[in-house]
């Protein structure tokens, strides 16, 4: 009975192994052409994207739903869906540019106050990160400045980003 039981759990596992390795093959195969813009055809893209969100209903889909949050633009097209990804995201991995990008997401859906408290919490959570949230900010306004430049703003007021970004006095006498 025990070892039913043993052999069944044995098996169990190796099933899931083996499904899990396939499909984490497939997702290292196609998550940079299948979730970002890049060189590749259209026809490789639009089939890498369509693996990509079949793996995102599988055994690996919060992983597979970071990297498509990754890759994904910050224009206002299909941005229900980049908002309810980017929500799902954002509880699994507070990355620096997944709170970004959901933030901007936000911003351009009418939903300014929403996006300056999470740029906030940002801020405050990720001092280290300032310059590249401001990047990602700079470049989000040129989909829709009116909303993002209010971002924008906030992350150039931060003291800890102006601290960071300000010119480091240099303690070796110049010669």
């Amino acid at each position: 009975r025990v070892r039913a039981w043993v052999a069944c759990t044995g098996l169990a596992m190796a099933i899931a192994l083996a499904i899990l390795l396939k499909d984490y093959v497939r997702l290292d195969s196609t998550r940079i052409t299948g979730a970002a813009v890049t060189l590749s055809s259209p026809q490789v893209a639009a089939h890498d994207a369509a693996i990509m969100k079949d793996l995102s209903r599988g055994l690996l889909g919060p992983t597979v739903e970071y990297w498509m949050v990754l890759g994904a633009d910050m224009r206002r097209d299909d941005l229900s869906h980049k908002l309810e990804l980017s929500q799902r995201v954002t509880r699994l991995w507070p990355a620096p540019v997944v709170l970004v990008k959901r933030s901007v997401y936000l911003a351009l859906d009418g939903r300014a106050s929403e996006a300056m408290k999470l740029i906030d919490r940002t801020l405050e959570s990720f001092p280290q990160h300032c310059r590249s949230i401001r990047r990602l900010l700079e470049e989000a306004a040129g989909t829709d400045a009116t909303a993002i430049t209010p971002l924008l703003q906030r992350a150039d007021s931060e003291d800890s980003c102006n601290a960071r970004t300000a010119p480091q006095s240099s303690s070796v006498p110049a010669l």
